[in-house]
C-alpha cells in the first residue's frame, strides 16, 4: 500500500465527489470499504490499477517516476508571489485589522512590515536579541505584539513604527501570544511551562498560570467569557478562568504533544491539533471529543484557521491540507510545484496565515521564503 494513495485520502475524495454519482455513498464505513476494494484490489498489478483509475476517470492523478506514487493535488490555489527577504526561518505571519498590511517574524530577530495585496516592503522593526517566535495583532488599533526566545514580549506602535512597551516576567523563551481586544489583555505561553496574563495598558503581569510540566505549545482564548485554553508537550489541555487565575478543568488526550488550539466561541467547541491528529472538542457542560481525524502518513507541522472556519494544516513534506472546522470534513490539499518537482528542496512550512478576506493564504518555511497563495474563483 506504500505505492498508492492512502485509504484516508481515497475516503475523502469518494465522499466529496461521489464517484461521478455512479454509487450513492451513505456515509457508512461498509460502503466506503466496498468501493475501496472494488477500485484498488481487483488487480494485483499497480500499473493495472492506475489504468483502471484513468479509464474510469474517478480521480485526477500524475505519476511520479521516482516513487511510483499518485499525487492527489487540489488545483484551486496559485502562487501570486514568492518573497525571500529574511535571513532565517519564518516563524509567524500576522495581518493588520485593515487587511492592507501584514507582518512577518523570523529567526533573524527582525519583524518586517509589508503592504498588502501589492506586497511591498514598508519597514523593518528590530529590538529582540533572540529568535522571534510569534506575533499578535489588535483587531481595532494599530498595535502589534511580538514574542521571542529572549524571554520578553514587546508591543509596537505600527502607525509610528516605534516600540511602545516591554513585558518582562517569563523565566525562559516565549513561544505563543494571544491578544484580547475586549479587555486589553495579553496571554503568553513559553518554555518555562507557564501561561501568563498581562495588562496591556500597564504592561504588568496579572496572573501566572502554572500546572503543566512541559513547555506551552498551544494557546487559545474564549475572550467573551475570559477563559484561557493551554496545551503543552505533556499532552494535557487545561481550561483556566483568567479572572481568578485558576484551573477549571483538565482534559487529557493520551499524552500527545499539543501543537495548536483554536476556540470556536459560538459553538462552545475547541479545535486541537497534534502531530498526527485533529480533535473537535465540546467544552461547555461536559468535555468530550465530538470527532477525531488521524493521519498515519503525514506529520502535521503548523495550523491556522480562517474566518469562515477552514482549517489549513501543513505536513512534513510541504503539502497543505484543508478541513472544515465545523464538521472536520476533508476539503483537499495542494503543494508548492517547486517542492513537488525538486525532491532535494524539501522545505518544511513553519507558519500559515489566512488574510481577513480568506482569499489569500500566506506560508513561511525553513528556507526563509514567504509564499503568497491566491484562491482561484
Amino acid at each position: 500500500m506504500n505505492n498508492i494513495i492512502t485509504w484516508f485520502e481515497f475516503y475523502a475524495y469518494v465522499y466529496q465527489n461521489n464517484i461521478n454519482n455512479r454509487i450513492i455513498i451513505d456515509n457508512t464505513k461498509n460502503s466506503i470499504n466496498e468501493l475501496f476494494h472494488k477500485y484498488w484490489f481487483n488487480n494485483n498489478s499497480f500499473v493495472k490499477r492506475m489504468k483502471l483509475l484513468k479509464k474510469e476517470n474517478t480521480i485526477k492523478w500524475n505519476r511520479d517516476s521516482k516513487k511510483n506514487s499518485i499525487n492527489y493535488i487540489l488545483k484551486k490555489w496559485k502562487i501570486v508571489k514568492r518573497l525571500k527577504c529574511h535571513f532565517g526561518c519564518i516563524n509567524a505571519i500576522e495581518f493588520h485589522f485593515s487587511n492592507r498590511i501584514f507582518y512577518s517574524a523570523s529567526d533573524d530577530r527582525t519583524i518586517k512590515i509589508w503592504s498588502f495585496p501589492d506586497i511591498k516592503l514598508k519597514s523593518t522593526l528590530t529590538g529582540h536579541i533572540e529568535k522571534i517566535t510569534d506575533l499578535a495583532s489588535s483587531t481595532r488599533e494599530s498595535i502589534m505584539f511580538s514574542a521571542s526566545l529572549d524571554k520578553s514580549i514587546k508591543s509596537w506602535d505600527v502607525g509610528n513604527l516605534r516600540l511602545s512597551k516591554h513585558f518582562i516576567g517569563h523565566l525562559s523563551g516565549v513561544y505563543l501570544i494571544r491578544y484580547n481586544d475586549m479587555f486589553k489583555l495579553l496571554y503568553s505561553g513559553g518554555r518555562d511551562n507557564t501561561c501568563r496574563i498581562w495588562d496591556c495598558l500597564t504592561a504588568k503581569e496579572i496572573h501566572c498560570l502554572s500546572g503543566h510540566y512541559k513547555p506551552i505549545t498551544g494557546l487559545a482564548g474564549n475572550f467573551q467569557n475570559q477563559f484561557v485554553f493551554t496545551g503543552s508537550e505533556d499532552g494535557v489541555i487545561k481550561i483556566w478562568d483568567s479572572k481568578e487565575g485558576e484551573c477549571i478543568r483538565t482534559p487529557d488526550f493520551g499524552g500527545t504533544r499539543i501543537k495548536y488550539l483554536n476556540s470556536q466561541e459560538k459553538n462552545n467547541e475547541l479545535i486541537s491539533g497534534t502531530s498526527s491528529s485533529i480533535y473537535r472538542i465540546y467544552i461547555k457542560e461536559e468535555i468530550r471529543v465530538i470527532k477525531k481525524i488521524t493521519s498515519n502518513k503525514y506529520n502535521f507541522e503548523c495550523f491556522t484557521t480562517s474566518n469562515n472556519g477552514i482549517i489549513a494544516v501543513a505536513d512534513n513534506i510541504g503539502r497543505v491540507h484543508f478541513w472544515n472546522s465545523f464538521n472536520l470534513m476533508y476539503k483537499g490539499n495542494f503543494i508548492d510545484p517547486v517542492i513537488s518537482k525538486n525532491r532535494l528542496r524539501r522545505s518544511v512550512l513553519i507558519s500559515l496565515k489566512f488574510d481577513l478576506s480568506n482569499r489569500f493564504l500566506l506560508s513561511g518555511d525553513n528556507k526563509n521564503d514567504i509564499i503568497v497563495w491566491e484562491k482561484k474563483n
